[in-house]
Formats: C-alpha cells, sequence, structure tokens
C-alpha cells in the first residue's frame, strides 16, 4: 500500500469563520481551495478501502446462515446447519468453506426491512434511510457510495474513488440503488460494464485508441492556448481552480496507475485461475487491484456469471433471487450452484 500522509483535522471554528469573513470581502475560489488544502485535503491513498460485494436478488437465508432447524416445518429451511471454526455460528451444510473461515467475516442478524420488493429493499440497504416509495430503484437519498465519493473527493491518488463492476446496462446507478440522490451525478460511482474474463476486456471511455489520443493531444493544445487568454485577462486566480478541474480529469483518464490497476495481465495466469476464469472471479481479483492501487469503495455486482461461458444450469437462475426453488437449487448435485462458485 502508499504510505499515508496523516491529516490532522478539519480547520478551526475561528479560522472558518475569517473565511467566510473574507469570502464577503471577495475571497477567489482558487483562495478558498487553497485554504480547503490547508483544512486538511490530502492527496494520499486512503487508510481504509471496501470492497462490497452485491449479490442482486438476494441468497435466501433459511438455505445459507438461518436455517432456523428449530422453527417449525412451514418455518424453517430444508438443509441442516453445520457447525464453523467459531463456537455458536452454524452454516448451511452446503457452505463447508464458510465453515472453516467463520473467524474472517461477521454475520449481522440485526437488519431488516419491510419491503416486499427487491427496490424497496435494495434502497434501504444502500441509504441506510427509509425510501418515500417501495418500489423503484432510484434513490431519494444517496447512497453509501455517493457518500464515500462526497467525503472522499479530496483525495487524488489517480484513481476513481469509487467504482462499481457489473454487467453491461446494469452497471448504470439506478440498477441496484446506488445512485447519488440529490448530492448529484458528481458523486456517482465510476461505471466497469464488460466482462474481465474476456479477451476483449476494456474500460469504456478510459482506454484511447490512437485517434483518440490524438484528439486528446489536440485538446491539451487548445487548452494551452485558452490558458494563456485566460492568464491575460483573469487577474483575479479564480480561473487557477478551473484549471484545475480540467487537469484532474485529464489525469485520471491518462493516470498510469489506473491503467495498471484495470490491467489483469499483470497478475499469474494461476493466481486469475484461482479467483475464476469468469465475470465473478476476475471482478473480484480486479477489486483487489483497485483498493491496493488507492481506490476507496468498490462495487461487485455477482449476477449472471452465465456471460463468461459458464454451463447455465438445468435449475439455475442467472441471479440470486430464487424463491420457488432456493432448495431444489441448493441440493442439485449435477449443476453449477450459485453456492459452489469459488471466487
Amino acid at each position: 500500500m502508499n504510505p499515508i500522509n496523516r491529516c490532522f483535522g478539519p480547520t478551526s471554528r475561528r479560522s472558518f469563520l475569517k473565511m467566510g469573513a473574507l469570502g464577503v470581502s471577495g475571497l477567489s475560489l482558487a483562495e478558498v481551495m487553497r485554504l480547503r488544502t490547508a483544512a486538511g485535503a490530502t492527496s494520499a491513498a486512503p487508510e481504509t478501502s471496501v470492497i462490497f460485494v452485491w449479490l442482486a436478488g438476494g441468497p435466501p437465508h433459511m438455505e445459507t446462515y438461518d436455517m432456523k432447524p428449530d422453527a417449525p416445518e412451514g418455518y424453517r429451511g430444508q438443509f441442516s446447519p453445520i457447525s464453523t471454526n467459531v463456537p455458536g455460528i452454524e452454516v448451511c451444510e452446503h457452505l463447508p468453506l464458510h465453515a472453516k473461515c467463520a473467524d474472517k467475516f461477521t454475520l449481522i442478524r440485526s437488519i431488516s426491512h419491510r419491503f416486499n420488493d427487491h427496490g424497496g429493499g435494495s434502497k434501504r440497504v444502500m441509504t441506510g434511510r427509509i425510501p418515500d416509495t417501495p418500489t423503484g430503484t432510484i434513490n431519494d437519498s444517496p447512497s453509501v457510495i455517493s457518500i464515500v465519493n462526497k467525503m472522499r473527493e479530496h483525495i487524488d491518488v489517480g484513481m476513481p474513488n469509487c467504482v462499481t463492476m457489473a454487467n453491461g446496462g446494469r452497471s448504470k446507478v439506478d440498477t441496484y440503488a446506488q445512485g447519488a440522490a440529490y448530492l448529484g451525478m458528481k458523486y456517482n460511482y465510476f461505471p466497469v460494464g464488460d466482462d474481465p474474463s474476456s479477451p476483449k476486456f476494456a474500460v469504456r471511455n478510459m482506454f484511447l485508441g490512437q485517434t483518440a489520443e490524438e484528439r486528446l493531444d489536440d485538446r491539451r493544445q487548445l487548452l494551452r492556448g485558452l490558458d494563456r487568454l485566460r492568464s491575460e485577462v483573469d487577474a483575479s486566480g479564480a480561473m487557477d481552480a478551473v484549471d484545475e478541474f480540467s487537469q484532474q480529469a485529464f489525469g485520471l483518464l491518462t493516470s498510469p496507475r489506473m491503467h495498471e490497476a484495470f490491467d489483469l495481465s499483470r497478475e499469474p495466469q494461476s493466481l486469475r485461475e484461482r479467483y475464476g476464469m469468469h465475470a465473478w472471479g476476475q471482478r473480484a481479483l480486479m477489486a483487489r487491484r483497485l483498493v491496493e492501487a488507492g481506490s476507496s469503495f468498490v462495487t461487485v455486482a455477482m449476477e449472471n456469471p452465465y456471460i463468461s461461458g459458464l454451463k447455465y444450469p438445468k435449475l439455475g437462475f442467472y441471479n440470486w433471487d430464487s424463491h420457488a426453488e432456493n432448495a431444489t437449487c441448493g441440493r442439485t448435485r449435477d449443476i453449477v450452484s450459485r453456492f459452489t462458485i469459488r471466487l
């Protein structure tokens, strides 16, 4: 990981009031940005990063972590619980690998919602708030992803702070209730919709062809010309801040760190195969690379692994929304059960 520059906290109340008074008297935007930097903004990579795995549809709890074996027949699950390496914690008999590493994860049993719909449930989980409507996935409150993006917008290490990897059009912000709501589109995540296990994988809008690179160079030349013009007509310094935003956009687009993080060919083939040569496995590996490179919050949507050429099971589903045949799907031995796709 990268060395961390410590943040010494926000500016004092006195300094904040002083900055407000200066603003009334004509403080330029560039000066505000400099004060903000002095108040604790940093370009260092964050100490803490999150890899968030989104299981679209939601795995059934009574076939995974809460079989309720002592409940009446109409309530308990059809599978048996097994012990784990943590005394008192049991998981489903079809999750033996989970049972071996229960000391590495925490089961939170206190969270619930009252929405009999994926939309309402998704919004409740992603925002931490009770949504205005029980259906639909357009947020009326910011998702946790957007909140992270807002709180860490001062971090610039040549990587997007928040990334979501999902299938094709499913990478849009409103698919899984991951939108920024009133915070604005600026705080949405960086979407990656292609399958990283494909030999043709490329992050759209990032990897440029020769023609696009030439256009980018032309645009840089134009901006340099505009910079000279602005330096002559703008003596206040406000344009310096605009220049900085432009530089950040160009910097992200051409960042070597970003290109390297998305380049899975840098990983040993044996390790890639251990993660699994399918969309789920390669997204998980890429998520690890992204947080190591400095991203704060990386979401991996594990939905429809069959886009990678995996055999579609006879009784399978493209996601975890398997209300009708949860137990049958898990019990069938001749299929690629969702519970045994290993990362």
